[in-house]
Formats: C-alpha cells, structure tokens, sequence
C-alpha cells in the first residue's frame, strides 16, 4: 500500500473499515455513524435507564437510552426520538452536555449526551430492540454501574453530568 493512501476493507450499512498506510504500518480505523446518549431524569431521585441486550457479550448491560444519528438528522432530534423508541416517553426539557469520543484510537465516531428531564410517557418502547426499561436511584448508578461492568459510555456520561450539575 502506498505511504497514505486508504483504502476500504469492508463496508456495510453503519460503518467502513479503512486501512491506511502511515511510517511503513498499516492502520485499521472504523468510520461510523455519530451517535447520542440521553441521561433521562425521572424526577429529583430518580433516572430510566436500559438494560440492552447485547449480542456481543450475550447478554444484557446497563446503559442509558442512546443510539445513531441518522444521515441528515442532528443530534438535538436523535436524542429526542432514541428516547422515545427506547423508553416510550417524551421530554420536556433537553440539554446538551458534552460531546465525546468513545474509542477515538478505533472509530471516527462521536456521542452527544444530553440530559432529559420532565419525561411523558406517551407510548410502548420498540420490543425488537431487546430493550428493558429500569428505575434506578441516582445514588446507586454510579455503583450499579460499576459492580456490572457496564457500558463505559454510560459511566463516562454519569460521571460528566454528575460533575456538570454539582458545579453549575
């Protein structure tokens, strides 16, 4: 392969594999979808979150609602429909957190957390998603997290909105 140049290795519908020659080694990136997270606030105690089955490790992990970002859609919009799709409700108030990257040394990919708060419950979340609403008290989050290995994106997102709201 010539020094700099890329080339696809495979490609699907969500993401592209490249390969791109760079001081005489080869490196593999992933170029993918952005994504979103939503830290949906029940009430001052309380927060929905997801346990998600996932393929991968064959079984279920607990993560906050969150998903991709269409092509042509922004990232305010997503979180608002992931919410919905995963959880079945609406917010009325959302607001953008922070953005960060979940594996920046893999993937080109970037997550938008937003926090959501005066949730409606409006409708059934999508069942083919092999998603389960759960109730959780603030103070057992970061723990639960923990002590399950959950998803690192959502103890990075907790742990960001935890510090955002502690000193605002």
């Amino acid at each position: 392969m010539t020094e700099g140049a890329r080339l696809t290795v495979y490609k699907n519908e969500f993401w592209t594999v490249e390969a791109r020659a760079e001081d005489k080694k080869t490196h593999y990136s992933i170029r993918n979808q952005d994504a979103v997270l939503i830290i949906p606030l029940i009430d001052t105690t309380n927060v929905l979150m997801v346990q998600h089955w996932r393929h991968v490790h064959e079984r279920y992990i607990l993560e906050f609602p969150g998903g991709g970002i269409d092509v042509g859609e922004d990232p305010f919009h997503a979180a608002q429909r992931e919410l919905l799709e995963e959880t079945g409700n609406l917010a009325e108030r959302f607001e953008h957190v922070c953005t960060l990257r979940p594996a920046p040394a893999l993937t080109t990919e970037v997550c938008h957390i937003f926090v959501a708060e005066q949730l409606k419950r409006v409708g059934v979340a999508e069942s083919e998603e092999g998603i389960v609403c759960v109730e959780l008290s603030r103070q057992l989050i970061f723990d639960e997290l923990v002590s399950n290995g959950a998803d690192a994106m959502a103890l990075a997102a907790w742990s960001v909105f935890f510090r955002h709201r502690t000193h605002s």
